[in-house]
Formats: structure tokens, sequence, C-alpha cells
């Protein structure tokens, strides 16, 4: 018996019975097959190719974490050699590639493709807080194109008021998104705490604060007769005591203090009191 195989394109031997056939595209082999009185035979065999095909962008514009996603497949291989999963998250800028593999075990043609990755926004609502539950705080992310706050606000700040919260925990968070459309998001914990406490009640006298809003000194004044000492502290947002002063003399110099909102505690022989303030400048 002889054997004639064409086209030849392929083949390991195209006069052998079973030769190797290593091809990259669907190919239909002819055969002939000849015997000793020269009688002969035709046949034909087509090998067909299925290599899956992966067609990607050679551009991805992504914010920071961004994810590329690929068609179903049985297994993907990624040049990042991070994930054997179809999706991808990218946090830097570069040249990547990427393949899948069918059910048969036949792999795609290799993808390449360029990431610019731009950069998540920052916001920063900054250390813990501690706040006393008769003042208030503002929180601010910074300047970015739109906000969403855990309560569901949208404004560019929050207001956090305590005398609307028990004290207690409370976590704070904001996302934000910038003009390129990307987000950042930050969390802070308030920690509400009771500045009050049973020595600070209200005396039977009026007493008064004044200015308020104030600028480079705080005075208070009583209906009844006052002769001292006088102990007045201030405490900022955070509960943090800023100015700690007794003497004869009921007033304390606030020039040094930024603008922001601070709890006055007042004590005399005239009694005990709170006073929340406002410094604008």
């Amino acid at each position: 018996m002889t054997y004639t195989w064409s086209p030849t394109t392929g083949l390991s031997d195209t006069t052998i019975a079973n030769p190797v056939a290593t091809v990259s595209t669907t190919t239909t082999y002819f055969v002939t097959v000849t015997d000793a009185h020269g009688n002969s035979v035709t046949d034909s065999l087509t090998v067909f190719i299925t290599n899956p095909t992966l067609t990607m962008d050679t551009l991805y514009e992504l914010c920071s974490g961004g994810v590329i996603t690929l068609p179903p497949a049985s297994l993907y291989w990624w040049s990042t050699l991070n994930t054997i999963s179809q999706w991808n998250y990218f946090y830097t800028s570069g040249n990547y590639w990427a393949m899948i593999r069918n059910s048969i075990g036949c792999w795609s043609d290799t993808a390449f493709f360029t990431v610019n990755v731009t950069p998540a926004p920052q916001p920063e609502l900054g250390p813990a807080i501690t706040l006393c539950n008769d003042a208030t705080t503002i929180l601010q992310p910074g300047a970015f194109l739109s906000f969403l706050w855990s309560n569901g606000s949208t404004a560019s700040s929050l207001f956090v008021d305590g005398n609307t919260l028990t004290p207690a925990n409370y976590l704070f968070g904001v996302t934000v998104t910038d003009a390129t459309g990307c987000t950042g998001t930050d969390q802070v914990v308030v920690k509400m705490i009771d500045c009050m406490g049973s020595a600070w009640e209200e005396p039977d006298n009026e007493m008064f604060a004044y200015p308020n809003p104030f600028g480079d000194v705080i005075r208070v004044t009583t209906s009844a007769a006052d002769t001292g000492p006088f102990t007045m502290e201030l405490l900022d947002a955070t509960g943090r005591m800023v100015i700690s002063h007794t003497g004869d003399v009921p007033e304390i110099k606030t020039g040094d203090l930024v603008p922001g909102f601070y709890t006055l505690r007042y004590a005399s022989q005239a009694g005990r009191i709170n006073f929340r303030m406002v410094k604008t400048e």
C-alpha cells in the first residue's frame, strides 16, 4: 500500500498512513491509497481548529481599582498572574495581556492592551473625634464634585450636633466623586461624651456669656451679686480643653483661638452653667 496526502501543509509525512497534522486553521486533507495492483481510492478528513477568540479594547481608562471583565471561558490567564478569574482589578497604569481557554483546552491568541489608571480621590475626615454632648462639629472631607454621606446627605459637609446624640461611639462615612468620575471614601468615629455632669447644673439666677459669637474675649455676667473666684473652662468641638482660667474677673482672652464651636464651662459662688459659644474670627 502507498499513501499520498494533500495538501502537505502541517503534515509530518505525506506518504504514511497516520501522519501528524500541526495546523493553526481548519484544514481539509485528502489521502489516496493505492494497492499492489494499482487500484486506488481517495478519501478526505477535516481538522477543525476551535481556538476561542478574545477581543479586547487596546486602551482602558480606569479609576484606581477599576475592573476589566473577560468573556465567559473555562480558564483565564492574565499577565499580572494575580488571578485566574474572569475579572481583574487594576491599580497601576501599564501594558498588559490576557488569554482565555475553552472547554476542550484550546487557548485564544494573546490580547494586548494598555491601562491608564486615574488615582482615586482622597477625602480626609481626620482622626477620631471626642465631642461633648452639648457641642457640635462639622465634618469636611475636602473639595470634590459630589458627596454621599452614610446618613444619606449629599451636602459638602456634615453637621454633627451633640445635643441630638446620646453618649456613644458613632461612625460617619462619606463617598466623594471627583471631576474624572472616580470615587473615594473615608470614615471617622465621633465619640460622644457627657461633658455636663451633675456638678454643672444651671443655677437659680440668670447668667450670660457674651459676646456670642465671640472674638478676642468672653465675659460672663450674672443677675445676682457674685464676688468670685470665677472658674472658666473653654472646650473645643472635640471636647479638648483649650483654656482653663480661675481668677477674680469673669473673663478669658480668646484671640488665639481658631473659628469654630466651643463650650464654656463657668463656675462661681453664684452657680455653675455651660454655654454653647461660636467664634467667627
